[in-house]
């Protein structure tokens, strides 16, 4: 709705696309037209220009202001969470607020100049009052050079006409010991997640007394009230206590919900205002690697990816729906936080559990860390910053540039690796057997007695020996295929021992046997590798380790 100026109608500079809880107040920028007004709190300020008593606007400010505004709108389209875009437009008010407070000129011709003169100014902050951070002040400056780059068109940011710089990173590996904490902290973190959600079913939230006692495996023990305070009066209290409905246990179930999205968050790598967002579908699980694309279900044909979960939280996950659905079945956001006060759907949590936390001696983990961790632990399990890349949803250049903490662990391990395959000295740690070991023969407990002893000389040695590791590839499977059929030609050529007791090249078989089996049975991924192995093997094509062995047998 266009204002009446001195010089003709004052434009929109509203945000009617953006949605806002009840009691907030919308954006506007026409504060920016008068003189002091962006200084004022948001409210004060819509105030003084709805009883028109913020003086006249100062039109020569409008082609600026106007600027502002697309500019605003475009991030908004552009996808560009509302959080983000509510602090770029905080931080343009105290821009503005600094001109009239200072009596620069605001206007096209001049606002390049008022900037850098602002810019001074926060390096004087810094510099001398030091009531601001050099990394502070650059990123004031910065997100209004972002701004005024789009204004005036410039080729090249505006920021960096200034004397402040941005924040040197300097990324130190993290130490085995911090890493390990690291970790350790987030499983301790995730334990009391779980705790949570088991604790908060809906028969103790909705039909026992206060408070409800939530019991932590570290030993700890949350009593929640459910926002009753021991100052209320006894007989205030059994009427509170009394009603089982939504409007008291509210706390309750949103503490479950904020559970559950924390750990949604840690399972999946998804962003917090993407998961706030989801809507109930039909999921429809479809097995991959060690875990689950989950698609909405679509008739006749295959839904888009939503997310991908491991295999251990889908029975979680599942279990949450089925409590969702009890308390919430109109609702269709898959989070479906009680609002009070008019507050969005799709508004962050208070995160009452961050409030919980040092109470308990435990750390807070936010979705951020919580998705840093995820992609860390997959970086290094994996080795692969593709496929991590992949799995994260992002770019391999932002995969290494933002998440990719350095690890001494990790580095430790790559160096090992290297060396081991391309040290002679070291190559004793190269197993005879396919798979990996350390070089240091020693049979697993409960060992047959025909069966072969480990001695880091016959193949089959491997098979019992502690430290061999299996290998999670196709090369694996199909140097192993091979590796039985050995053993096949080794048992038809050889006959069985005296008094029923099995050879060893009928242990090893067994043994391999066995190792295949799991490979199968594990996920349709692996059960291809040995489809593929075994037909590799029917059509003659050997694995390089034991191609020239089997043609000796065949030759025989």
């Amino acid at each position: 709705m266009n204002r009446e100026g001195p010089s003709g109608l004052i434009p929109d500079l509203t945000f009617p696309g953006v949605e806002f809880a009840a009691m907030a107040t919308p954006w506007d920028l026409t504060g920016m037209l008068y003189r002091g007004n962006s200084g004022l709190g948001v409210r004060e300020a819509a105030a003084q220009i709805a009883a028109r008593s913020a003086g006249p606007p100062i039109m020569s400010r409008l082609p600026v202001v106007q600027a502002f505004h697309r500019f605003f709108l475009g991030q908004i389209a552009s996808g560009i969470s509302k959080t983000s875009v509510g602090i770029a437009i905080s931080r343009a008010r105290n821009f503005v607020a600094y001109v009239d407070r200072v009596g620069l000129p605001f206007d096209m011709q001049s606002v390049e100049k008022t900037f850098l003169h602002w810019a001074d100014c926060l390096v004087h902050r810094h510099q001398v009052v030091k009531d601001l951070s050099p990394d502070s002040a650059y990123q004031f400056a910065a997100s209004i050079s972002k701004i005024l780059d789009q204004v005036l068109e410039r080729s090249s940011p505006l920021v960096t006409a200034t004397r402040l710089k941005p924040k040197r990173l300097h990324r130190t590996a993290v130490g085995v010991k911090a890493e390990k904490q690291s970790l350790t902290e987030t499983f301790e973190f995730g334990h009391f997640l779980a705790d949570i959600c088991g604790a908060l079913t809906v028969d103790s939230i909705m039909n026992r007394g206060l408070p409800v006692q939530i019991d932590l495996r570290s030993g700890g023990v949350w009593l929640h009230w459910c926002g009753w305070h021991e100052k209320h009066f006894q007989r205030t209290f059994e009427i509170y206590e009394a009603d089982k409905s939504l409007r008291i246990r509210y706390p309750l179930v949103n503490l479950r919900i904020e559970a559950e999205l924390l750990m949604f968050i840690g399972q999946t790598g998804i962003n917090c205002t993407q998961a706030l967002r989801m809507r109930l579908s039909r999921f429809q699980y479809a097995s991959h690697i060690d875990g689950y694309l989950v698609r909405e279900y679509k008739p006749r044909r295959k839904g888009p990816v939503l997310f991908e979960i491991f295999k251990e939280y889908r029975p979680h996950f599942e279990r949450y729906l089925k409590w969702r659905d009890e308390l919430f079945p109109d609702s269709q956001m898959l989070f479906p936080f009680v609002r009070t006060g008019g507050g969005l759907e799709s508004d962050r949590p208070t995160w009452r559990i961050k409030k919980k936390c040092p109470s308990l001696g435990l750390t807070f983990v936010s979705p951020r860390e919580l998705r840093n961790t995820r992609v860390n632990w997959l970086l290094r399990r994996s080795s692969d910053p593709d496929l991590t890349a992949e799995m994260a949803q992002h770019t391999r250049e932002t995969l290494l540039e933002v998440y990719d903490r350095p690890s001494q662990q990790r580095a430790g391990v790559e160096v090992l690796r290297f060396w081991s395959k391309h040290d002679p000295a070291l190559s004793m740690t190269t197993p005879i057997a396919p798979g990996k070991c350390d070089g240091q023969p020693e049979p697993v407990k409960g060992i047959p007695i025909s069966a072969p002893q480990p001695d880091c000389i016959r193949p089959s040695g491997c098979l019992w020996c502690s430290h061999h590791r299996d290998v999670d590839d196709f090369d694996y499977v199909w140097a192993l295929v091979c590796f039985g059929l050995l053993k096949e030609y080794e048992m038809n050529r050889r006959h069985p021992s005296q008094g029923g007791q099995p050879t060893a090249a009928e242990l090893s078989m067994g043994r391999i046997r066995a190792k295949l089996k799991w490979f199968a049975e594990s996920n349709p991924a692996r059960l291809a590798w040995v489809e593929e192995a075994h037909v590799r093997v029917e059509e003659g094509n050997y694995h390089p380790s034991w191609k020239r062995l089997i043609h000796q047998f065949n030759s025989r």
